[in-house]
């Protein structure tokens, strides 16, 4: 209800927000909009976010993409979420993703996420490898063969096939789970390069 007491300018860009998660930039909300330069009448629709108490700004970290702000709660991003069609979701997480992606966004699983929420799988499957290859590397075996598992279902090159399959034969390695380990371990050989 609240949400639609707000003008159709103001639910457009809580709605963009929304797509970004709970935190979210206000350059990364412009490009969603189709705005190239966050402009005076943006700034006017995140005041009126924030006088309404649905948007604060955000604690800013050293790699910030601008001006960044966050819902108040994970139940009025949901609800803003929620007023998307389908396929706005889908083409706003495929922005989002090229738009986090182009400005350094260090988390694979956040930009992973985007791509398979904008049914892009072959862009997400080397984001999955590097999340694989983190959890790996702090012996979380179980998140390691997860996310290979998902990278492989991305329908990915050869190359991160093999690679995603290579973490998957080290997480059982190292689980002792040998059965699992054979396959995965073949199949790795036959797509990696020596």
């Amino acid at each position: 209800a609240r949400l639609l007491r707000l003008s159709a300018d103001t639910r457009r860009v809580l709605r963009a927000a929304s797509l970004f998660g709970e935190q979210f930039s206000a350059e990364g909300v412009g490009y969603l909009l189709g705005v190239s330069q966050p402009s005076v009448l943006m700034e006017q629709e995140f005041r009126k976010l924030i006088q309404a108490e649905l948007i604060e700004s955000a604690p800013s970290d050293s790699h910030s993409r601008g001006t960044e702000y966050q819902f108040r709660h994970a139940l009025m991003r949901d609800a803003a979420y929620s007023l998307l069609t389908a396929d706005d979701r889908t083409l706003g997480h495929r922005m989002a993703g090229r738009y986090l992606e182009a400005h350094g966004e260090r988390n694979p699983l956040l930009l992973a996420e985007h791509f398979q929420r904008g049914k892009v799988p072959l862009a997400a499957a080397p984001y999955l490898l590097r999340a694989a290859e983190r959890a790996l590397a702090v012996s979380d075996f179980d998140q390691a063969l997860r996310l290979a598992e998902q990278g492989a279902q991305c329908e990915p090159s050869s190359e991160v096939r093999g690679s995603l399959r290579a973490i998957q034969l080290a997480a059982y390695f190292w689980r002792d789970g040998w059965t699992a380990a054979l396959p995965a371990g073949q199949e790795a050989i036959t797509l990696l390069p020596e």
